[in-house]
């Protein structure tokens, strides 16, 4: 994903995401996901910080789910996975998209994943 902000100011880049974010948040309000998830995306070009970039992440796996984009939400998801950001549910979720795929091998490895992560049964 392309930064935006290497050449603004943090305050600017602040003011661009937030803008972002809003009109997607706007849009996911009315269900309009095709106008939401590009707005998602815009924001988390905007280098602002961790905690920023990973709450947009989810509001984003959300709106993919939202929208049916099944595969936006798998590479999202394994994203944050990989990054050590996926929260329990991700993991779960995953695992039940593979399921109805009939891809039990991948959805054992993230329900498995899911429960050394979280140290949790919620995803067996």
């Amino acid at each position: 994903m392309i930064v935006k902000n290497l050449f603004l100011s943090n305050k600017e880049a602040i003011a661009a995401q937030n803008n972002a974010l809003n009109l997607a948040n706007q849009y996911a309000e009315k269900e309009l996901w095709v106008r939401a998830i590009p707005k998602y995306q815009e924001a988390l070009t905007y280098n602002t910080g961790e905690e920023n970039r990973r709450s947009i992440e989810a509001l984003l796996l959300d709106a993919y789910l939202s929208y049916g984009n099944v595969e936006g939400y798998l590479d999202l998801a394994q994203a944050r996975m990989n990054a050590g950001a996926a929260a329990e549910g991700e993991y779960i979720q995953m695992a039940e998209i593979y399921f109805a795929s009939e891809d039990l091998e991948s959805g054992i490895a993230a329900a498995k994943n899911g429960i050394a992560v979280h140290n949790s049964e919620k995803c067996a």
